[in-house]
This record gives C-alpha cells, structure tokens and sequence, in this order.
C-alpha cells in the first residue's frame, strides 16, 4: 500500500477543486493521504470531510492575501509611490 504525505494539507493545492480531483486519483489507485501536522483520518467520512473544510479554508486564505495585495498595489499607484526591492545576486 502506498501513502501521499504531506507536511500540511492546506499547502497542498491552491483551491478545492484541483485537490478533489487529485485525491479521487489517490482513492482510485488505494493511495492513502496522510498530513504530517493534522491529526485525522481521512479514510473515514468524518476524516474527509475535515479535509476539505480545511482545504476551504486555505483557499478562502489565499485568496484574501491576494485581493490584499491588489489592494495595497493599487493604493501606492493612486499616491504616485514607488516601491523599490533591492535584489541580490
């Protein structure tokens, strides 16, 4: 039998539905998943289902950091400032 594992589940795909499909592959082939950080069981239904409340809750992160950003971007570019990021060799 083999295992997936991961360090944690949320970091493993940026939204829910590119992470359904790979884990019914998983399932398909008997391939368990399993997180080094969460505790659970995803082999039962209360196991699967607390995988992807999680995995909402990741994308829900993501993407809240992105509007941030936009957000943050498009104010400096209304106030004319210019940010400057030095780069290293």
């Amino acid at each position: 039998m083999y295992s997936l594992i991961v360090w944690k589940i949320d970091r493993i795909s940026p939204n829910l539905k590119d992470f359904i499909e790979m884990y019914e592959g998983l399932k398909k082939y008997n391939i368990t998943f399993v997180s080094k950080n969460e505790q659970f069981y995803t082999s039962t239904t209360m196991g699967e289902a607390m995988l992807k409340i999680i995995l909402v809750f990741a994308e829900l992160e993501g993407k809240l950091a992105a509007e941030r950003a936009l957000s943050i971007m498009l104010s400096r570019a209304e106030k004319k400032v210019m940010v400057m990021a030095q780069l290293y060799h």
